[in-house]
């Protein structure tokens, strides 16, 4: 391999301008074990075209205080690395890894970064990423389709960001986002070993759609929102189901659908003129929900398998006035507790 002969007249060249104007990159590795690091700073419309085929290959890259950056990477084989850092505004990355193996993808966009866009896909097996945006108007785009294992941690700061996430074939995917206006649309096709999700939001106008999808496995999805005027809609369809939730601020909306075996979901809802609906069928079915404050709507709406066993069970608890529950079950078990003044109250059992 003469790779890194050619790595090294690559930097030599981008180091004599202190300042270098569109500056570009254009790499191709084929073969077993090869390794890159690519640097570029303080240009503007700088460019990165990477292509590696073999196996064992790892890329570095770093774009530092740079404008409109633009970094494309695709890997093909087993076992490839990766780590990007775009430091800058208006900044794209767009990566591509191929074909079976442990893709590892580590991707940071930071500083000033309005306008950034990320998009990555992964579709070999076991697959891991790292993303880090922080900056204005960030959009995240991230597909892992390989089988077993696809491990997804994404974090985001600032105002506008957007995260559109899908996994199949089994996956686990953790979200953070902290700002004003942030947006998750996560789809978790994961028929092959189930999937879990965990998604955290602090800010204003945050939302979240959420579906899980995992046959006759586990599916099961954590939501935090803290902030106003929150939305979220959640669907399971699973042989067993799991969520949990936790809303903080005034006029937070929550909607969750859940088909299976046995689903169950339980939270808490913090704050005025909070709205919580939940529909769940399935042999066995369980909802809960607490929440404080004034003027707060919670519905649950069951169906279970007629004269089963297990049935379903509801429970709501409201502490504050003007409160709305109701429940409609083919079940068991349904309660209501209310404590304030001018609260209404619904149960009905077919």
């Amino acid at each position: 391999m003469k790779t890194p002969t050619l790595l090294a007249a690559l930097l030599a060249g981008l180091a004599a301008p202190a300042f270098a104007v569109e500056q570009s990159i254009s790499l191709t590795q084929a073969g077993n074990d090869n390794q890159a690091t690519l640097n570029q700073s303080d240009g503007r419309a700088n460019t990165v075209e990477q292509l590696q085929r073999g196996d064992g290959n790892r890329t570095t890259l770093e774009q530092r205080q740079a404008f409109g950056a633009q970094a494309r990477i695709e890997q093909t084989s087993s076992g490839n690395g990766l780590q990007i850092v775009q430091q800058g505004s208006n900044q794209q990355i767009a990566v591509t890894q191929l074909e079976d193996g442990n893709h590892f993808a580590d991707l940071s966009q930071i500083g000033g970064g309005a306008g950034n866009s990320l998009e990555l896909e992964q579709r070999g097996n076991a697959a891991s990423a790292y993303l880090r945006q922080a900056g204005d108007l960030n959009v995240h785009s991230v597909r892992q389709a390989g089988f077993g294992g696809n491990d997804l941690r994404a974090t985001t700061t600032g105002d506008g960001n957007r995260l559109t996430v899908e996994q199949r074939s089994g996956g686990v995917a953790e979200v953070v986002q902290t700002g004003n206006g942030n947006a998750v649309q996560l789809t978790q096709n994961v028929s092959f070993a189930g999937g879990s999700a965990t998604l955290r939001q602090q800010g204003a106008d945050n939302s979240v759609q959420a579906d899980q999808l995992t046959s006759r496995y586990r599916s099961a999805l954590a939501l935090t929102q803290t902030g106003n005027a929150n939305q979220a809609t959640l669907s399971q369809r699973a042989g067993f189901s799991d969520i949990t939730f936790s809303q903080q601020g005034n006029a937070n909306e929550l909607s969750a659908t859940q088909a299976g075996l046995e689903a169950r979901i339980t939270g808490t809802s913090a704050g005025d003129a909070n709205q919580a609906s939940f529909v769940q069928s399935g042999v066995r079915v369980e909802a809960e929900i607490q929440q404080q404050g004034n003027g707060n709507l919670a519905s649950i709406t069951q169906d279970t398998v007629p004269d089963s066993f297990s049935g379903a069970s509801a429970m709501i608890s409201q502490t504050g006035d003007a409160h709305s529950a109701v429940i409609d079950q083919i079940g068991s078990t349904a309660r209501i507790t209310q404590s304030g003044f001018g609260n209404q109250a619904t149960i009905q059992q077919r």
